[in-house]
């Protein structure tokens, strides 16, 4: 029986899955990788094409969108349960690491004493990261991250155990509560991106939840979302509709942060040089 199993919910994301993959398959083992994932971006399929023999799962539903998606994950959750004794649902910009002593670590062995110390009797396990930023270095990796304990509950993902029954979120947050915590495990979110990705990707995301078409003008955008008052993916909307009412430019986006933010994607190929 595996430790862990971790299920990546992914779509169009060609900047990150090919990294991802290779990077969690080395330090878990790919056996333990379940991707769901319905892209119809070429160059996403080409990658599954050529990394097909490294033993990965691909769960393909062509009608999953972000409106069924979370049905789609508790149904691999169930195909699975019972081959580990934890699993965690992350995206295609989160990486699993080990912190140790002020630093982050990435190694299988690392991981495994990690995952030791956890009881499998225990409802929820949390891990978290927060990057510090760099206003020197605003869209590099090499900024430092912060240590667990100073996050809030609000910041916390979910490690999952599957000797209880219980429903897989689609932000993989569980009920956010601080119980259980192992602040050796860790999750790195390289999240930052160029402001026209991030304009994209979440006009792709209200896109999948069905709030606007895709050949709609900006104006119709802005009075379908001031009407929306959809929980779900809600911090997408807000931002998307903060942007397309102009106030967030492109270069208030990239002021520096005080709070500190994610990582762009152009750092993330440091975590995976480092495992390997």
């Amino acid at each position: 029986m595996s430790d862990i199993k971790i299920i990546l919910m992914t779509k169009d994301d060609f900047s990150l899955i090919h990294t991802w993959i290779r990077y969690h398959g080395e330090l878990l083992g790919y056996e333990n990788l379940h991707i769901l994932d319905n892209s119809q971006d070429p160059r996403v399929l080409d990658i599954y094409n050529q990394t097909s023999n490294l033993g990965y799962h691909l769960h393909s539903y062509p009608d999953c969108n972000l409106n069924t998606a979370e049905w789609y994950i508790n149904i691999i959750r169930k195909q699975i349960r019972s081959s580990c004794n934890f699993l965690a649902k992350f995206d295609t910009d989160e990486f699993l690491t080990v912190y140790r002593d002020g630093e982050y670590i990435y190694d299988r062995d690392a991981l495994k004493q990690q995952l030791e110390y956890l009881n499998p009797d225990s409802n929820h396990h949390f891990y978290n990261s927060y990057p510090n930023f760099d206003p020197d270095k605003p869209a590099l990796a090499a900024t430092l991250f912060q240590a667990p304990e100073v996050h809030t509950t609000t910041d916390y993902k979910q490690l999952y155990t599957t000797k209880h029954v219980q429903q897989i979120d689609l932000g993989g947050h569980g009920n956010r509560e601080h119980v259980g915590n192992n602040p050796g495990l860790t999750v790195l979110h390289y999240h930052r991106q160029p402001f026209n990705i991030h304009k994209q990707n979440l006009k792709k995301v209200c896109i999948s939840h069905g709030w606007f078409h895709s050949n709609d003008t900006d104006e119709q955008i802005l009075h379908k979302l001031s009407t929306n008052t959809q929980q779900v993916s809600s911090h997408k909307r807000e931002a998307l509709v903060e942007i397309l009412s102009g106030r967030v430019t492109e270069s208030s986006f990239n002021q520096p942060h005080s709070h500190g933010c994610t990582m762009s994607y152009d750092g993330v190929c440091d975590v995976y040089n480092n495992l390997t």
